[in-house]
């Protein structure tokens, strides 16, 4: 085997296993079938293929689920808001906790999680005079839902100072299309 095809075989193994680790940062968004709706439509334009969707909120009754949708984008607040490293040391320690069964310390670690998140996440939208977190944290989920592409930096965690902004970008997220090319 030649050297280039060394390097060409093993570059392929290292995209197929980041790929197999990016789909293990998906998370779980079965939750949001119910409260989420969506329109699908496809057209072609100028010779190009345009594919749209629309996303609302479900009714039931005659009126939108408002409610139980907060509560599912509540839910989603630590996955947005805290590094992965920090969400899967949790839940190691809630974990081992189960296998001692230690459900004090489940809950105390769990609300910990939860309490941290929400607190970056409050710091944020105070120190930003704005009130468009919840909405990023609605694109958080459709981008991870519904492009299938993971999250791998949060803006929330990396701010410096919580009294400026970040601009630019509410996240980077990463995913390989069919050709295996990271987008």
């Amino acid at each position: 085997m030649s050297g280039a095809n060394l390097i060409a075989g093993k570059f392929q193994w290292a995209v197929m296993l980041l790929a197999e680790q990016l789909e293990t940062f998906l998370g779980n968004f079965s939750s949001l079938s119910s409260r989420i709706r969506h329109l699908n439509y496809d057209t072609d334009s100028l010779g190009d293929r345009i594919e749209v969707r629309c996303s609302y909120i479900a009714f039931r009754d005659g009126k939108q689920t408002c409610d139980e949708f907060l509560e599912v984008l509540y839910h989603q607040i630590v996955s947005f808001c805290l590094p992965r490293s920090e969400i899967t040391s949790a839940h190691d320690r809630m974990k081992q906790a189960l296998t001692d069964n230690d459900t004090v310390l489940v809950n105390q670690v769990s609300t910990q999680l939860h309490e941290r998140a929400r607190s970056l996440f409050i710091k944020a939208k105070k120190g930003s005079h704005r009130s468009g977190e919840a909405g990023e944290i609605l694109l958080f989920i459709l981008v991870e839902w519904l492009l299938e592409a993971p999250q791998i930096v949060s803006k929330m965690y990396p701010k410096t100072n919580n009294n400026m902004p970040v601009h630019g970008t509410d996240g980077i997220h990463a995913k390989f299309d069919e050709q295996q090319t990271l987008s």
